[in-house]
């Protein structure tokens, strides 16, 4: 279970990201759906006795991405977040930061058994 301390910071991202949809501010919103994610991911290794090391959210949704036992939806939705250009290859980026969120979410949920209980769908 993850404690109420990281909880709160999570909803206090989902909620930064929602207003930066509504203002039409996506790019802000992968920001802070790429910090939910990356917090998600580390608290399933730690509680997998997987090694979590210092990675930082874009590190772990680029981990994530290249995981070939994870679904190819769950790999792409980690591309899109991660964003960015790759040396001269641009990269998918995600236009649907919080689909993209919600379809890791679930994948950890699903695996992992992970109850998160954020609200990721628009207030």
């Amino acid at each position: 279970m993850i404690d109420e301390n990281t909880r709160k910071r999570l909803e206090i991202e989902l909620t930064l990201a929602h207003e930066a949809i509504k203002n039409g501010n996506v790019g802000k919103a992968r920001v802070c759906c790429r910090r939910i994610a990356g917090e998600i991911i580390a608290f399933a290794k730690a509680n997998t006795q997987q090694p979590t090391g210092r990675s930082n959210a874009l590190v772990r949704l680029e981990s994530l991405s290249l995981d070939t036992s994870v679904r190819e939806n769950v790999r792409q939705a980690a591309q899109r977040l991660r964003g960015k250009l790759h040396g001269n290859a641009p990269r998918p980026i995600s236009t649907n930061p919080l689909d993209d969120l919600q379809v890791i979410v679930e994948h950890y949920i699903q695996t992992y058994g992970i109850n998160l209980n954020l609200h990721l769908k628009s207030k």
